[in-house]
């Protein structure tokens, strides 16, 4: 292989896998590395993502868990106290919510219905009740008491369970996107 050729092959593997090297090295050794589980494989993404052959899902394509078909008890009924709508959890809370709520196995990846015994207990168990939560599926408006985030991520518009959490980085533990050390995060978004 000619120099120019060997290095567009390196080049072309460097920009394939950087970006999921790099999220690979932020879940390496957390609660998420489900690698050593004996599920199968020791491949650290394939529990919730793949490349090829994807379970289609709302989540998008490279998606590889079973989602959970669970309607959510919403947090204030349906309604916050300042009269806004919170709606079911979108695709970014629900991909959360597929091992979190408690419905689903964790290891049931790749079309595999998982062991029920794996599905998620104690303190990381979120469950279907969601009324004792921060609102998700709420849209997020620049209003009395809030602000526009700087660190927080809505998705359409909308407050997500990825909106404080990032599953990829447990820099700032449980997954936070940032620290909450005096409320910073809280108070990305709220201004009181």
């Amino acid at each position: 292989m000619s120099k120019p050729l060997a290095l567009s092959a390196v080049l072309a593997a460097c920009l394939a896998f950087g970006p999921a090297a790099a999220f690979a090295a932020g879940i390496t050794g957390t609660k998420h590395d489900f690698s050593g589980k004996g599920w199968g494989t020791t491949d650290l993404c394939i529990f919730c993502h793949t490349p090829h052959k994807a379970v289609q899902s709302t989540f998008g394509p490279v998606w590889n868990h079973a989602p959970s078909s669970t309607v959510y008890q919403l947090y204030g009924g349906g309604v916050t106290g300042k009269g806004t709508v919170v709606n079911q959890p979108g695709p970014a809370s629900a991909a959360c919510l597929s091992c979190h709520d408690g419905t689903v196995a964790v290891d049931a990846f790749g079309g595999a219905a998982g062991n029920p015994a794996t599905r998620i207990t104690g303190d990381a168990l979120i469950g279907t009740d969601l009324r004792d939560d921060h609102p998700i599926g709420v849209v997020h408006t620049v209003a009395s008491g809030y602000k526009a985030p700087t660190n927080a991520k809505l998705f359409n518009t909308r407050v997500e369970c990825a909106s404080c959490h990032d599953v990829h980085n447990n820099t700032f533990s449980p997954f936070l996107r940032m620290s909450n050390s005096g409320s910073a995060l809280c108070l990305d978004c709220h201004t009181k």
